[in-house]
């Protein structure tokens, strides 16, 4: 290829065996192509011209590209205007969505004074904030395997995914997955009138000269709209390596008065095994976040390669910490029970390197991961 350039204009002429024209491009002229990955690198495919570049930023094989002539000396500079691709659209995605997003958590204060019945929110929005309650997983349903299995399956990260492969349930769908219950909720609370803005008389009145607090309606729809956007993140984050196994899910968790959270990611890791390749013999890294009112935070990182298991807890609390620690040796006699491969237990008080009422009681009675599940 044979480049000559005189300003406005470069003109790229292409070997005659290619029996491709030559390619005229003028300062400031925009235009679309299409990029394709080769072993040499990046290719722009405009129409019949195809044109060998590189970029500073990722560019995937098919995505398209708006670009503006930005420089023809000393060397002929793109810019690119628009950028549509599944790659920068998970990246538009997770600029919107990590801002906004909140955890369950969030929702604690609301909910506990909701169950005592001193909540200022009004009858229309304690009513559809109920429905969603009355939806979300319990503790003992986590316990089961199947209870589980549900909780995540429904826990909003695959809502959108499931309403493509069958449309003809996606009413079915929307009336139990969690992220479609959260968008009816906000949409339910925007649509409520807001507070008058007349004083007694009829008379506006006047703006006040500091700002006020949220209402109540505003702080759970404030809450529900970030609760939406922590799932937006989330499925952003699976779609951005769509080969491998890396999936990490937020579940609120109903209480009886309270609202708790568990964060749970479920993803390959590397293998000590010569064998490492092999899908049979790449260990599954479970880590679990449970937020527990009482109990505060508490970490699980859960190792499974084949048949083997071992886990390692950290309590922010030292009283839990040491319920936890007491309870290891009937979890082993569990994991050994249910036919496992029991290797280390450990438990210790504060917080795992990557992680910035009666306790023992609590743990006994409830349990935070039943070795079934």
């Amino acid at each position: 290829m044979r480049v000559t350039s005189q300003p406005p204009v470069v003109e790229i002429r292409y070997p005659e065996p290619t029996g491709r024209p030559s390619l005229a491009l003028r300062l400031g002229e925009t235009f679309t192509a299409l990029a394709r990955s080769s072993a040499d690198g990046l290719i722009l495919e405009m129409g019949r011209h195809r044109l060998p570049a590189r970029a500073d930023v990722p560019i995937s094989d098919g995505d398209r590209l708006t670009l503006r002539v930005a420089e023809l000396t000393p060397r002929l500079t793109l810019k690119i205007l628009d950028h549509r691709g599944p790659r920068p659209a998970i990246d538009a995605a997770l600029r919107e969505a990590l801002p906004r997003q909140t955890t369950a958590g969030g929702w604690n204060s609301i909910v506990q004074s909701l169950g005592q019945g001193s909540t200022d929110l009004p009858p229309q929005a304690r009513n559809a904030l109920r429905q969603v309650l009355t939806q979300l997983p319990t503790p003992e349903q986590l316990q089961r395997p199947e209870g589980l299995r549900s909780a995540l399956w429904e826990s909003g990260v695959f809502l959108e995914a499931r309403i493509a492969a069958a449309p003809e349930l996606a009413a079915a769908t929307a009336g139990t997955d969690t992220k479609a219950l959260l968008a009816r909720l906000a949409a339910r609370l925007r649509a409520l009138p807001l507070p008058s803005a007349t004083a007694a008389g009829g008379r506006k009145r006047p703006p006040a000269a500091t700002p006020q607090p949220a209402t109540a309606v505003e702080s759970l729809l404030r809450q529900t709209e970030g609760m939406v956007a922590r799932l937006q993140s989330l499925q952003a984050r699976a779609a951005a390596e769509p080969g491998a196994l890396d999936l990490s899910f937020e579940l609120p968790v109903r209480d009886t008065t309270d609202l708790e959270a568990l964060r749970l990611r479920i993803r390959n890791s590397e293998s000590d095994s010569p064998n490492g390749n092999d899908p049979e013999s790449q260990p599954l890294t479970v880590d679990l976040c449970f937020q527990l009112t009482r109990a505060g935070t508490v970490h699980t990182k859960v190792r499974i390669q084949g048949n083997a298991v071992s886990t390692s807890w950290y309590a922010e609390q030292r009283p839990t910490a040491e319920a936890i620690a007491e309870a290891l040796p009937e979890l082993e006699h569990r994991l050994e029970a249910a036919g496992l491969a029991v290797g280390a237990l450990s438990c210790a008080h504060g917080l795992p390197l990557s992680e910035g009422s009666d306790t023992t009681a609590t743990l006994r009675e409830r349990g935070l991961l039943h070795e079934r599940a």
